[in-house]
């Protein structure tokens, strides 16, 4: 559902909090240690969601080196079983230590889709007749 993208330059770097223009590549994840990444996440659509829980739709996702940052996508509101979010959030983290990169080499990003249940059918009301109880109890003939 999520795609990412990383790029990196040093901490010590007088970066203006923007990207680099280039990605750089890294063959041992290891060389990212110190360093400053960017990553982008990008939701584009959910398909094919069931149809009783589809109404409203968001994603949310948090990471766990920042669990305070909630995360979401606007809400897709209306039915559908299929909404269109492109939604794209560009991240950073500051300096990568050995925490942040087993997560990010080892472990998911969780994203987990909200949608509410659909309300679309009128309640009836059943008017049954009450009898009062001194004639139901009253003796048979």
């Amino acid at each position: 559902m999520g795609t990412i993208s990383l790029g990196y330059y040093p901490c010590d770097s007088t970066g203006d909090g923007e990207p680099p223009e280039e990605l750089l590549e890294v063959e041992d994840t290891k060389e990212m240690l110190g360093k400053e990444i960017f990553f982008n996440v990008k939701v584009n659509e959910c398909k094919n969601l069931p149809m009783d829980l589809c109404t409203n739709v968001f994603v949310e996702y948090i990471f766990k080196h920042e669990p305070e940052n909630v995360y979401r996508t606007e809400v897709f509101n209306g039915k559908n079983p299929s909404p269109v979010f492109n939604y794209s959030k560009l991240h950073s983290v500051d300096c990568i230590n050995d925490y942040i990169l087993d997560y990010f080499t080892n472990e998911n990003i969780v994203f987990k889709t909200y949608g509410n249940p659909a309300f679309g059918g009128q309640i009836t009301q059943n008017k049954a007749q009450v009898t009062p109880a001194k004639q139901a109890m009253a003796p048979a003939q």
